[in-house]
């Protein structure tokens, strides 16, 4: 899986806080991820994406 990594904000705009991004960008980023993996959620996007070779750090 991940090994261990969990980031340190889990909520939008906390994400965009960090990034320096609009919550809403960092929204249609998300969406855009969950969409490319057929995932169903943000959960979901971290169990699929190393299976799907995409790297997940931090």
């Amino acid at each position: 899986m991940c090994s261990g990594w969990s980031p340190p904000v889990r909520n939008r705009p906390g994400i965009a806080g960090l990034l320096h991004l609009s919550p809403g960008t960092v929204r249609s980023y998300l969406t855009a991820v969950v969409a490319k993996l057929d995932a169903r959620n943000r959960t979901d996007v971290v169990r699929i994406a190393p299976d799907a070779g995409w790297r997940l750090s931090n």
